[in-house]
């Protein structure tokens, strides 16, 4: 019994030219296991009723295209044994091969994954965006649900101003999909930096419902000093927080922003007070529901 594979993709091109002899219309499918010459030959016999195949493996940079037919002496059959097919190479389709080459290399680049992961300054979003500036801050991303939204938007609107973005839209986000299907393996990953050092990082995948935007990533905000900031009020956001005499950041701030979350604190975060040396958040049952209860622990 043929083995079919989930990752299968139909490449039903309208590409088929007179003067393009290779015009491909069979599958085209991952190897991962296809090391050498020989474990792609044997791969490619499993495809034997679909036609043709063209096989990769972007780990090592290789693709191979095959057609099949029967040996001598063979009668026609709908599943005929292994060593009754014959399996001849054809040179890719040009435009397959092209795009496995970039591809490929990006993959090999990025140390073996379709991802692109950049950094960029706020200031590079451009004027779009109501309330980012010089004063924004990764709190401000955690606290505001429409400068986050309004953030991922301008991500993509702005993605033609870095070549890393313009790069893995133009030759992996559609080079992957159109030809190798390659959906869940493909993430965009975009940190902004504020003015203030702090950042929060935003994502795109494949997979992802909505194209035109990215989406923060939840528990990715951290500050100048590359502490968490929580953005949520639930257990896992427990820790050790370090104000600026421990070489950490303003905790009233902090606080501040633990209380916009439903987080209690039980020092004055108001200004003009003196940051805490040393603020702890546990996890508490209380009357009302359980909650992080955020102290200072120092001065």
């Amino acid at each position: 019994m043929k083995r079919y594979f989930h990752s299968v993709f139909f490449a039903l091109f309208c590409l088929c030219t007179a003067s393009n002899a290779f015009a491909y219309d069979g599958v085209v499918d991952q190897c991962t296991w296809c090391t050498t010459d020989a474990i792609f030959r044997q791969t490619a016999k499993q495809y034997y009723d679909l036609g043709g195949v063209t096989l990769y493996n972007l780990k090592t940079g290789t693709i191979h295209s095959y057609v099949f037919g029967l040996k001598r002496g063979y009668t026609d059959q709908v599943e005929p044994p292994p060593e009754a097919i014959e399996v001849s190479e054809i040179p890719t389709d040009p435009s397959i091969y092209n795009a496995f080459v970039n591809v490929s290399s990006f993959y090999q680049f990025a140390g073996y994954k379709l991802q692109a992961a950049i950094t960029v300054p706020y200031t590079d979003l451009g004027s779009n965006i109501p309330g980012l500036n010089q004063g924004t801050s990764a709190y401000n991303v955690t606290e505001d649900a429409n400068l986050r939204n309004r953030i991922g938007i301008e991500i993509v609107n702005s993605k033609d101003r870095w070549n890393q973005v313009r790069s893995f839209y133009n030759t992996i986000n559609e080079a992957g999909l159109v030809y190798f299907g390659l959906k869940s393996e493909i993430v965009l990953e975009v940190r902004i930096v504020f003015a203030d050092g702090s950042s929060a990082l935003y994502r795109m995948t494949a997979n992802s419902p909505n194209s035109t935007k990215l989406e923060f990533v939840p528990g990715s905000a951290t500050t100048p000093r590359n502490q968490l900031i929580p953005d949520s009020n639930q257990p896992q956001n427990q820790g050790t927080w370090y104000g600026p005499s421990a070489g950490g950041d303003d905790l009233n701030r902090f606080g501040q922003h633990m209380n916009t979350i439903g987080a209690p604190t039980n020092w004055s975060s108001s200004g003009g007070s003196p940051s805490p040396k040393e603020v702890r958040c546990t996890w508490k049952a209380g009357q009302t529901g359980n909650t992080l209860v955020c102290a200072a622990t120092a001065y």
